[in-house]
């Protein structure tokens, strides 16, 4: 081989190994490039189904449980203070309303509650609005048989109340972050 040829050969070599290399350092960006846009796309599509999740939590569920026991609570302490005495049916009625509503909610909505079980809150509340309902909502007059109201299961689970507080308000807390953090109006 002269002289000429072995040039050729290493001229060739060296400008396909540049062409290689410079080859494989863009086919090395692009791929982190596309690794760091994946990553992306999937830290947003979790985002978002969080955002979604948390937003249908409070819409559907906690939030409309929430509302009824904030009012419930005004209107328990102004009948029970004989505030209101003339309307005493009406409120009976309108709470035997709403525990039939929220006993609804927790029926059709339990995909909504974090965690993988009925928390016992959420059947003392049952128990104990089913038990109200049919002793105490069917006139003006009716109240629990002395023997009715000395079961534990009768009193107000003044836990559910506070478990919905908490975690709607914790929730809340969570969806204004989530928002913030994805920069959401």
């Amino acid at each position: 081989m002269n002289l000429e040829s072995i040039l050729t050969v290493i001229i060739a070599s060296v400008s396909s190994g540049g062409m290689v290399a410079y080859l494989a350092k863009k086919l090395l960006e692009g791929t982190i490039d596309h690794q760091f846009r994946l990553h992306e796309t999937r830290q947003n599509i979790i985002w978002q189904h969080e955002i979604a999740y948390r937003k249908a939590q409070l819409e559907e569920l906690y939030g409309p449980i929430y509302s009824m026991l904030k009012t419930n609570a005004k209107i328990y302490r102004l009948w029970m203070d004989n505030k209101i005495n003339d309307a005493n049916f009406d409120v009976k009625q309108y709470f035997e309303s709403n525990n039939n509503e929220i006993r609804k909610l927790l029926i059709l909505k339990m995909h909504l509650v974090d965690g993988g079980e009925m928390p016992p809150q959420f059947v003392d509340f049952m128990t104990s609005a089913m038990i109200w309902n049919w002793y105490c909502a069917k006139n003006p007059e009716a109240s629990f048989p002395p023997d009715v109201q000395a079961l534990p299961e009768v009193q107000w689970p003044e836990e559910f109340e506070q478990y919905i507080y908490t975690k709607t308000e914790e929730l809340k807390h969570r969806l204004d972050n989530l928002y913030r953090r994805n920069r959401i109006e």
